[in-house]
């Protein structure tokens, strides 16, 4: 994915900032079509938090969605536990932290999913104004 530009305020020196986010990589993986399944393409990025320690067993993951212009209908986006259809404004579900290579979890992310059908080349969406809520107490 590549680096988006954005601005926000900085209360703290009264201006605001224009800055961009890092490009992501994405891993593709293709499934392999068995007799009447159809084959899938699932690229993995990862959502990273600046905080350490973010990510908590019942939270929940909000975010708001904007998908390509002719999006497939087919594909279909997973941020946690959490999954969306294409065309989807938002999505929202249990944050389940991403796990890193040694199969510990990581804390500061979640794991973003798009799965689409090969034919959906075009089909991509950005994910923005990602927050967790924390259910109160009973």
């Amino acid at each position: 994915m590549p680096a988006l530009s954005f601005s926000y305020f900085d209360p703290a020196s009264g201006r605001i900032v224009r800055t961009e986010t890092a490009p992501l990589p994405l891993r593709v993986e293709a499934a392999a079509a068995t007799a009447g399944v159809a084959a899938t393409l699932d690229s993995k990025a990862e959502v990273t938090f600046v905080e350490p320690d973010t990510v908590h067993p019942g939270q929940r993951v909000v975010a708001a969605l904007e998908w390509s212009p002719g999006a497939d209908p087919a594909a279909r986006l997973e941020l946690g536990s959490a999954a969306a259809t294409a065309g989807s404004r938002r999505i929202e579900g249990w944050a389940v932290p991403a796990r890193d290579a040694d199969a510990a979890a990581n804390t500061n992310g979640l794991v973003a999913r798009l799965i689409a059908p090969p034919s959906a080349a075009g089909t991509a969406v950005v994910i923005r104004d990602v927050h967790l809520e924390t259910s109160p107490s009973p």
